[in-house]
This record gives structure tokens, C-alpha cells and sequence, in this order.
């Protein structure tokens, strides 16, 4: 810590880079990598909150969550291994 230094400058990320990463064996039994991309996850939230989706509304509290299996709904995932 007494090394660490702040940070001057931020990367510059695409809505496409990897936002997360997230390992299954799923239903074949061998393990894999998905990668998620920050524009999936994006949408995925954005899309769920929708009244045509989960008819929700604005008295409604929601908390988004990445389930932890292979099929994460609406990330685009792309196979790693």
C-alpha cells in the first residue's frame, strides 16, 4: 500500500471490452469462460426494467443481479475456452 500510487489517467473502454468473466461447467459437465461485455449488461438491465418486460413501475425497488451460471439473459456472451 505505501507503494501504490493513484490513478491519473482512466483507460478508454468500448461498450464491447469485457466487463466480467464468469465460470460454469453448465450442462456438459466441462468448464468454460463466458466474457460479458459492458453494453450486454447495459442493455440486459435496461431492458428488464421496462413495464412491457416485468411489469414493473416506479414504486417498484429492483435490484439487478448477474445470475452465476452460463446463460447470463442478454449479456452476448462469447465462449472463451
Amino acid at each position: 500500500m505505501a507503494d501504490a500510487k493513484p490513478v491519473e489517467t482512466w483507460p478508454e473502454l468500448d461498450e464491447t471490452d469485457a466487463a466480467g468473466m464468469c465460470y460454469t461447467s453448465g450442462t456438459t459437465g466441462h468448464p468454460k469462460g463466458v466474457v460479458y461485455s459492458h453494453r450486454g449488461v447495459y442493455l440486459h438491465c435496461f431492458a428488464s426494467s421496462t413495464v412491457d418486460v416485468l411489469g414493473i413501475c416506479e414504486r417498484d425497488v429492483i435490484l439487478h443481479i448477474v445470475p452465476m451460471f452460463h446463460a447470463t439473459p442478454g449479456a452476448c456472451p462469447s465462449p472463451v475456452s
